[in-house]
């Protein structure tokens, strides 16, 4: 019984109608477009008696104090540092505390009453501005429809007001928004043997404490309580026994879970948990890199899981590498919240999931992560290194010139991995992604992706007849070759069916005991070259002085 009232009461301050809400957040107010340089949160009293605010608190960061001051009914008052007071006089009731602090790109902000219940949290992020322009600052943050109760990030957007907010008075977005969606399953995760978290897109409010009538776990777990793990209601922890056991992915089945608007999610089967595990280099890898991207767009990098281990995203950074001296820039934590990356799963991360997920096919918000900051790129080369802790798990170099010679302008087109296995510092692991496929593919596979060949022979070759025009399928001609013993050195010519030489690379290049040569049919001379039949001689040797030559016929295709 006593579980079933602290479950109950737990959700109480989500389903029920809160009286003062955050309905305004100016979190940063340079350039000024009109108002005070200053920040403030406007709270709103939708209720029809007034509220003492004696006592309360305001968390910023850290508690600060509100004055014991009342807020009449259908009215605002104005959160604003005690030093900011004169500014903001003229705007309406006063709020002032001793200070306030509020993070540009995002932050969460709350109040709670003289008990200590919660009563109204917000987690913004300058996503929510819905324009890039206003998200540079000057402009508030506005809540659309101030009776909705649920804390949906598209109930928020940028003031229209030419002054850049509107404190003390209705907000200029003012309107009716009708929630429609269900909530989504982003990731569940063990932060312990313990215990699973399950992370959603919006807040969540199951009607019924049996838990187990929305998630069904594989035996022997059994869920033994539960709790909203944040004041977002964004997050549910189920505490489980027995313990989780390591080095195993598990599956969870979830349906029927309600929004604070009533709409339920569909059932979802084989969500993977687990507890991570140590990682190692080339467990996870870069994948894929947009180093220049669209107007108004951002940089990208996407990470792939390519082993059997499951990845603690909290020890995982990206830090730039310089290409000159070899120093590591910044390291820039990818995640500050639990989550993992289980086997063969993709993770894109960058500085703005939803302006990325607009300008590309994608899988958003699944296997999107946003970040602080990410590693600044440069538009013609540059390094990039993922670390886990201190150990340095994988590097990547990359240069404009590793893209298709004929790509008229390589704005907004990512550079993506062949295949994850391939050498990540190898310019032959890379290729475009496909224009006519969108140019990049955030947390999708990749348009070039290949499988490894299974190699029977000395050489193999894939596909046997390929058509380099980019539309994401057979672009790429690739040769495995296979050294025994590693450490030869191998040439590589390709003549057309007259025996003429179209392409070599006679580098002597230094070969391991596998080793991958693609080619995107462009000639010597920077050409496309013509369809025919091609083949590729191969000039194998060692230090020993045995010389092998090595020989496979392919095609190139166009279309007509």
């Amino acid at each position: 019984m006593r579980l079933f009232l602290l479950l109950a009461f737990t959700f109480l301050f989500h389903s029920t109608k809160a009286q003062i809400i955050i309905s305004e957040i100016m979190a940063d107010p340079t350039p000024v477009a009109g108002l005070p340089d200053a920040e403030f949160v406007e709270v709103f009293n939708r209720g029809t008696t007034p509220v003492n605010l004696n006592g309360w608190t305001f968390f910023d960061g850290s508690v600060k104090v509100l004055p014991n001051k009342t807020v009449p009914p259908n009215s605002y008052g104005i959160v604003c540092a005690q030093a900011d007071s004169a500014l903001f006089a003229p705007y309406g009731l006063l709020l002032p505390v001793s200070s306030i602090s509020l993070t540009n790109s995002g932050d969460k902000i709350s109040f709670r009453n003289a008990t200590g219940s919660a009563v109204d949290s917000v987690t913004y992020t300058d996503q929510w501005y819905g324009n890039p322009i206003k998200a540079q600052g000057g402009f508030s943050l506005e809540r659309i429809d101030q009776q909705l109760n649920c804390l949906l990030p598209s109930n928020w957007k940028a003031s229209n007001s030419i002054i850049g907010g509107t404190p003390g008075t209705a907000n200029s977005v003012n309107g009716n928004l009708i929630d429609v969606e269900p909530p989504l399953l982003l990731y569940a995760y063990c932060p312990d043997s313990a215990n699973i978290q399950l992370v959603f897109n919006e807040p969540v409010d199951m009607p019924s404490p049996v838990i187990s009538n929305f998630i069904e776990l594989p035996n022997p777990l059994q869920i033994i309580a539960w709790s909203v793990a944040d004041e977002t209601a964004t997050r549910i922890n189920i505490k489980v026994s027995p313990a989780v056991s390591q080095g195993n992915v598990f599956g969870l089945s979830i349906k029927d879970i309600p929004d604070c608007s009533g709409n339920a999610m569909q059932q979802l089967e084989n969500i993977p948990f687990g507890l991570s595990d140590s990682i190692q280099s080339g467990d996870i890898v870069i994948n894929e890199i947009l180093f220049n991207p669209k107007e108004e767009g951002f940089d990208f990098i996407e990470l792939y899981n390519n082993s059997t281990r499951i990845a603690d995203l909290t020890t995982l950074s990206l830090a730039a590498v310089s290409t000159v001296t070899g120093t590591m820039g910044d390291v820039e934590l990818i995640c500050a919240l639990g989550r993992h990356l289980y086997p063969n799963q993709y993770l894109l991360v960058t500085e703005n999931t939803e302006i990325v997920s607009k300008q590309f096919p994608s899988s958003f918000p699944y296997f999107f992560q946003k970040a602080e900051d990410i590693p600044a790129m440069n538009v013609d080369e540059g390094m990039v290194s993922l670390m886990c802790g201190n150990t340095e798990i994988d590097r990547v170099y990359y240069n404009e010139d590793y893209h298709f010679a004929l790509l008229t302008d390589p704005k907004g087109i990512s550079l993506e991995r062949i295949h994850p296995s391939r050498p990540s510092m190898s310019k032959d692991s890379w290729h475009s992604a496909s224009p006519d496929l969108g140019g990049a593919s955030p947390g999708l596979s990749n348009t070039q992706f290949q499988n490894q060949l299974e190699i029977e022979n000395l050489i193999s070759v894939s596909p046997e007849m390929f058509s380099p025009d980019m539309d994401g399928h057979d672009d790429l001609v690739s040769f495995q070759l296979k050294n025994d013993p590693p450490g030869t050195i191998v040439n590589i010519a390709i003549l057309n069916q007259c025996g003429s030489l179209v392409y070599e690379n006679r580098k002597n290049r230094l070969s391991g005991e596998t080793d991958f040569f693609s080619w995107d049919g462009i000639n010597y001379k920077g050409e496309m070259a013509e369809p025919g039949i091609y083949v590729a001689l191969f000039e194998i040797f060692n230090l020993a002085g045995e010389v092998r030559n090595e020989k496979l016929v392919f095609v190139l295709a166009k279309k007509y």
